[in-house]
């Protein structure tokens, strides 16, 4: 028996079953092990190209990269050096460049509608001088749609991103003492007179939206807006600034004040806020600081473009102090002070005071 067991020789089945029974395992290892080395290739490349995009390349250069939290490149990303009034925009790749950068320490910000990012300090030293700027994504709704109306007057209708209308969305138009809430159509209509609006959209479980409206003589303004699901906490900031912006607005409203919503900045042809504000500026504008609605930030008004702004409040110098009239719903009324809710006018800013609301 044992003789014939040494010479007997395996079946082609049986050397089919112990083939596959052995490289089933090795397959599977080795092929696990090139999925890892593959993987470990994917995520290195953009690494290394990451590493080397944030690394100094030359002397008086300051350069670097903006991308996503995941890593991912942002192109056409505005990079702005506060310090030297400079601005550039990201490459498809996501790096940027600024060239004659003298020795010193630069604050570098990057702005881009859905996200936001902290300012980076980058010292620019004898090699140069780079940085990673990491851009954190926020929900944002749909770019709303303003079209005219035949009736004057606002209208609108309001859904979620899968364009189902919503109903009991509230409407306020603010500093205006108007509410109204959407149908079971999602619209709404708001009697309005010819002017400038802000209004401020709102429902629970979704992000709050603020949309600038001018309704002109002999027509109205129809408002289509899509609201996105909240992920997190409502922005208290952006309340507060909110409640503040409407104090302001019923106390001043038309008087030593300039209102500027989305179209009109569109028919402004100015490409930068800075040509909007020279228009009412009662001297130079070269050193004026911008409150950013919302962010508890300020930002200098060369830096901001008309193209990401949803509504700009311009205020000339108080005259309540001399008990000059401003008004309430219209009415000319007097106030001994200044409300605490007005941003400071400044002589380094043309004798205004700027609030900004961006594009969400």
């Amino acid at each position: 028996m044992s003789s014939t067991f040494r010479d007997r020789r395996p079946s082609v089945g049986e050397t089919s079953r112990m083939t596959s029974n052995w490289a089933t395992p090795r397959a599977t290892r080795i092929a696990r092990r090139a999925v890892c080395l593959l993987g470990a290739l994917c995520i290195a490349q953009p690494m290394q190209a990451q590493d080397r995009a944030t690394q100094p390349i030359g002397p008086n250069i300051l350069s670097g990269l903006v991308t996503d939290t995941l890593g991912q490149p942002l192109a056409d990303v505005d990079v702005l050096v506060l310090k030297l009034r400079r601005r550039t925009r990201s490459r498809s790749d996501g790096s940027f460049r600024f060239d004659s950068v003298q020795a010193g320490t630069y604050d570098v910000s990057a702005r881009s509608i859905g996200f936001v990012a902290p300012t980076n300090h980058v010292v620019v030293g004898p090699a140069g001088g780079a940085t990673h700027i990491r851009m954190i994504r926020i929900g944002f709704a749909l770019p709303s749609m303003i079209t005219t109306a035949n009736a004057g007057g606002l209208s609108g209708v309001i859904g979620d991103t899968a364009f189902r209308a919503l109903a009991d969305v509230t409407v306020m138009v603010v500093g205006m003492g108007h509410t109204v809430r959407t149908d079971a159509a999602g619209t709404f209509f708001v009697p309005l007179n010819p002017g400038k609006y802000l209004l401020r959209i709102e429902r629970e479980g979704f992000a709050r939206q603020m949309i600038g409206v001018t309704i002109p003589e002999h027509e109205g303004r129809r408002v289509a807006a899509w609201m996105v699901p909240q992920d997190g906490p409502p922005n208290p900031v952006e309340g507060r600034d909110l409640f503040e912006m409407d104090q302001r607005m019923i106390r001043e409203h038309g008087i030593g004040t300039r209102y500027y919503s989305r179209e009109d900045l569109e028919k402004s042809g100015e490409q930068f806020l800075e040509g909007i504000a020279r228009r009412v500026a009662n001297g130079r504008t070269n050193d004026c600081m911008v409150t950013v609605g919302g962010t508890n930030h300020a930002l200098p008004l060369w830096a901001l473009t008309t193209a990401e702004l949803e509504f700009v409040e311009i205020y000339l110098p108080s005259r309540t102090g001399g008990g000059a009239p401003t008004s309430i719903n219209g009415h000319p009324t007097k106030f001994k002070t200044v409300t605490s809710m007005r941003p400071g006018t400044s002589s380094g800013c043309g004798n205004l005071a700027l609030v900004v609301w961006l594009k969400q």
